[in-house]
């Protein structure tokens, strides 16, 4: 058996490790979310938003006075539009929105989102990282012994 293969193994497990937690932290952003307070906002691209094109889904509102702006839809959602996601089926459907709930933190009112919450691609790509690193952690207890 090569030497390298237990260290090439481990290494894999880490980043497997790794990107799990990154995935648990991001959802448990999305899951805080559910408390931050609500205002109203206002898409500020409307006419760039198409399944094809590649602008960021943009808003703007305000907080006590003060005016932000963000393209954050969601945690661990990707920044551009397009296909992934279903994020041009919400740019079409927003589209049309006079106007758009925004959840930001209170404490720091220039993070936001306008989807909060558990969504299924979070527990989906948690399930997939814990498949591939189960059957990685199996196939080197069966090889190495």
């Amino acid at each position: 058996m090569p030497l390298m293969l237990p260290l090439i193994l481990n290494g894999v497990l880490l980043v497997l490790g790794l990107l799990m937690l990154r995935e648990f932290r991001i959802a448990m952003l999305s899951i805080r979310a559910l408390r931050w307070r609500s205002t109203s906002g206002e898409l500020t691209n409307e006419t760039n938003m198409s399944e094809t094109s590649g602008e960021s889904l943009q808003y703007t509102y305000s907080v006590e006075g003060e005016d932000y702006q963000s393209q954050q839809l969601g945690f661990g959602y990707p920044s551009g539009t397009g296909e992934v996601l279903g994020r041009a089926e919400l740019a079409r459907a927003l589209a049309n929105a006079p106007s758009v709930t925004v959840y930001f933190d209170p404490r720091r009112p220039d993070v936001s989102v306008l989807m909060n919450g558990f969504k299924l691609f979070h527990a989906l790509r948690m399930l997939l990282i814990l498949i591939v690193l189960l059957g990685l952690w199996g196939v080197g207890v069966w090889v190495l012994g």
